[in-house]
């Protein structure tokens, strides 16, 4: 079978709802480290969440699957993916504005998913309930737009440039003010924004 059919093939079987003896032999084929194909059988027809679930334990094996030139992007996602699969996250602010400064937005569901089938695979029934919980959260966050968001500061990128910042320099320190916000370390308010940026200046001469 030419690399074409093969690649045809896995796809259709990765995005099937349900696998039969022989797709389980195939999906075998390609995946020789998976030992457990229980997390697998828990997680949606969705690309990089199948991939991710078989090459968790195995990470490197995505390698293998760039030489049938499916698809990078889908690949680096399922990388990022088994990346953050057992990271702690929780239904709180801060650790969600932590995680979307290292992972994907529109990953998110995709994350849970996995989680959950982890979860079901492994069956704790409580860890399931929690992951809804938080995924509900961090979806809610991301609705309401709390994060990344320059505009949500009590000052613009012109009150920057007034005090001395270039302009290659500004959307960092307002990034880095957002987040010091958002962690509750500083009140969003302009004149103590404005004076901490201050202070910004003041450090990087000295």
């Amino acid at each position: 079978m030419e690399k074409q059919d093969y690649k045809q093939k896995l796809l259709e079987i990765l995005l099937k709802d349900i696998q039969d003896a022989e797709d389980v032999k195939i999906l075998s084929s390609f995946f020789s480290c998976v030992k457990d194909y229980k997390t697998y059988t828990y997680t949606l027809p969705i690309l990089e969440v199948r991939i991710a679930s078989l090459l968790y334990t195995s990470p490197r094996e995505i390698d293998l699957l760039y030489q049938l030139q499916l698809d990078k992007q889908v690949l680096q996602n399922a990388g990022e993916l088994i990346t953050h699969m057992f990271k702690k996250i929780e239904a709180s602010e801060t650790s969600i504005f932590q995680l979307l400064e290292t992972f994907k937005e529109e990953q998110i569901k995709n994350l849970f998913t996995l989680k959950r089938a982890y979860a079901l695979h492994k069956n704790q029934i409580e860890e399931i309930y929690t992951i809804d919980l938080i995924e509900e959260y961090a979806l809610s966050f991301i609705q309401n737009k709390k994060h990344w968001k320059e505009r949500k500061l009590d000052l613009d990128p012109e009150d920057l440039k007034c005090i001395g910042f270039k302009e290659e320099e500004i959307s960092f320190v307002l990034k880095h003010l957002l987040r010091l916000v958002q962690k509750r370390k500083i009140q969003n308010q302009r004149e103590i924004l404005l004076n901490y940026a201050y202070h910004l200046i003041g450090e990087e001469k000295n």
